[in-house]
C-alpha cells in the first residue's frame, strides 16, 4: 500500500505514498465536535474555549506538545464548570494530535480517561439530547485506535456497530455529526480492506461513501469527498490502473491547493509515484518539487517525501542519491515509533532491499529484508502477513539471484514459511478477484521456489 496514503488516511490516514503509506496515511480525516453554545455558562467562558481550542488546533501539525497544553487546559476548565461535554470535545482533540504525531501512548492513556468519564458521568451522557453522538464519538476513538495498533479485526467490529446503529435511525433523527461518524466508518473500513488486498470490498465502500457525500451535497463534507477520491485512487494504483488513478488524483489536488488543504502535500507525492509507475520522469518530478515548496521545515510528511525522491531517483537509476533519501525515510520513522518494530519501518527496509536488489548489489538487499522481517515476527495482523509475504518473495528472489546451492536452500526455506502464510491468508479474502489478486502475488514466488529446488 502506498506510504503516503496511509498518512493522509491518518492525518491522513497514513498513514497512507506505497504502503502510509500511508496508516495512514493516515487517510487522515480526524474530527472536530463543534463547542454547544451552553447557556448556562458564562459568555467569557465561551469566549476562553473559544480562544484556547483556536489556539490548540493553530498548533495541530507542528507543535504537538503546545497542541496538548491548550487543550489541556480546556478539560481543566471545563472539568471545573463540569461541562462534561466540553471535557469529552478536549480529550478527543488531545486524540486527533496524537494521531498526527503517532503518539499511541498518550492515545492510550486519552481512552483510559475517556472510558472512566463515559462511566461515572453515564446518567449525564445519556440525558443529552445528543446522546448517539458522544456513544459514537467514544466508539470512533476506539476503532481509530485499534486501526493505528494495525488490530483491523477489533477496528471493523468497532466501526461496524457505528453503522448499524447509525443506519437504523430515521432521517429526522439523522444530524450532520451523526452522518459525519457514519461517513468516517465507511472510509475506515474502505481503508482497512485495501491495505489487505482487498480490494473489491475496499471500492464497494469507497463507493458507497462517495455516493453518500454527493447525495448529501454538503459543503462542509467537500474535503471528506476529496479524501475520499484519492483514497479510492490508491486502490486502484494497487491493482496497476493507473489512468484511473491519475483521474481521481488530479480532481483530488485541484481542491487540496484551491482550498489550501493540509493534504495537499501527499496527494503531490501519490501523484509523483503514479506519475513514475507510468515512466513520466519530467512530471514525476515537477510534482515532486511542487511538494517540496508546501513543506514546513520539520514537517509530519518529511519521512514520505524522502521516499518518494528516492523511489524518483531509483526510477532514474541512481542508486547513490536514492539510498540517501532512504536513510533519511528510515531515520525519521524509526525515531517516530521510537526505535520499537512497526511495518512502517519494514515497509522502507524493504524499498532499500528493492533498491539494492535492482542495482546488483544482492548479499546487501537480503539483509535489510532480514531486517524488515524481523519487523514484522510476532504479528498475525493481516497486513503485516501481507507485507511479510511480498518481503520473502523479494527475498526468495534475491537469493537466487546468488547462484549457490546455499542460497537455492534458503530460497526453499523462504518459499515454504510464504507457503504457510499465504495459506493463513486465503479464508479471509472472500472475494473472487481479491483471491486472484493474492495468488497472482503468490505465483513468482512458487515459481522463486521451483527454480531454486531445479537449481
Amino acid at each position: 500500500m502506498s506510504f503516503v496514503v496511509q498518512l493522509e488516511f491518518k492525518k491522513a490516514f497514513d498513514h497512507n505514498v506505497e504502503g502510509f503509506f500511508m496508516k495512514h496515511i493516515l487517510l487522515f480525516f480526524g474530527f472536530m465536535i463543534v463547542v454547544s453554545s451552553m447557556q448556562s455558562q458564562s459568555s467569557k467562558y465561551d469566549e476562553n474555549l473559544d480562544l484556547l481550542f483556536d489556539k490548540g488546533y493553530e498548533h495541530l501539525y507542528l507543535n504537538r506538545d503546545s497542541a496538548y497544553f491548550y487543550f489541556d487546559k480546556i478539560k481543566n476548565l471545563a472539568t471545573a464548570e463540569k461541562d462534561w461535554k466540553t471535557v469529552i470535545d478536549a480529550i478527543a482533540a488531545k486524540n486527533m494530535v496524537a494521531d498526527l504525531h503517532s503518539n499511541l501512548t498518550m492515545f492510550q492513556n486519552n481512552l483510559v480517561v475517556l472510558d472512566s468519564l463515559y462511566a461515572v458521568q453515564k446518567s449525564y451522557i445519556n440525558r443529552l439530547p445528543e446522546s448517539m453522538l458522544y456513544q459514537n464519538l467514544l466508539l470512533n476513538e476506539k476503532g481509530t485506535y485499534h486501526y493505528l495498533l494495525n488490530d483491523y479485526i477489533r477496528s471493523r467490529e468497532i466501526f461496524h456497530q457505528i453503522i448499524e446503529v447509525t443506519e437504523q435511525l430515521p432521517d429526522s433523527l439523522l444530524t450532520s455529526n451523526l452522518k459525519y461518524y457514519l461517513s468516517i466508518s465507511y472510509s475506515y473500513l474502505a481503508k482497512m480492506y485495501g491495505d489487505e488486498n482487498k480490494f473489491d470490498l475496499a471500492k464497494d465502500y469507497y463507493f458507497k461513501n462517495i455516493r453518500y457525500l454527493i447525495a448529501e451535497n454538503n459543503i462542509e463534507n467537500q474535503s471528506i469527498l476529496f479524501n475520499n477520491y484519492s483514497l479510492l485512487a490508491e486502490v486502484y494504483k494497487n491493482e496497476g490502473k493507473f489512468e484511473e488513478t491519475n483521474k481521481y488524483l488530479l480532481k483530488t489536488l485541484e481542491y487540496n491547493l484551491k482550498n489550501k488543504n493540509e493534504t495537499s502535500v501527499l496527494t503531490l507525492l501519490n501523484i509523483v509515484q503514479n506519475q513514475n509507475s507510468l515512466g513520466r520522469k519530467d512530471s514525476a518530478v515537477y510534482y515532486l518539487k511542487t511538494a517540496q515548496k508546501l513543506m514546513a521545515p520539520n514537517d509530519p510528511e518529511l519521512s514520505s517525501y524522502y521516499q518518494v525522491s528516492a523511489e524518483t531517483y531509483q526510477k532514474d537509476n541512481n542508486y547513490i542519491l536514492a539510498l540517501r533519501e532512504f536513510n533519511k525515510a528510515l531515520e525519521l520513522i524509526r525515531k517516530k515509533w521510537n526505535h520499537k518494530n512497526h511495518w512502517e519501518v519494514a515497509h522502507v527496509l524493504n524499498k532499500i532491499g528493492l533498491l539494492q536488489k535492482q542495482c546488483g548489489y544482492l548479499d546487501k538487499a537480503i539483509q535489510n529484508y532480514d531486517k524488515a522481517i524481523a519487523q514484522l515476527s510476532g504479528s498475525a495482523s493481516i497486513i503485516n502477513q501481507t507485507t511479510l509475504l511480498k518481503i520473502l518473495k523479494n527475498k526468495a528472489e534475491a537469493l537466487n539471484g546468488l547462484q549457490s546451492a546455499k542460497s537455492y536452500a534458503f530460497t526453499i526455506s523462504s518459499v515454504n514459511r510464504s507457503v504457510e502464510i499465504l495459506n493463513g491468508l486465503k479464508p479471509s479474502f472472500k472475494n473472487q478477484s481479491d483471491k486472484l489478486l493474492l495468488i497472482e502475488d503468490a505465483f513468482p514466488l512458487l515459481e522463486t521456489g521451483l527454480e531454486a529446488a531445479y537449481k
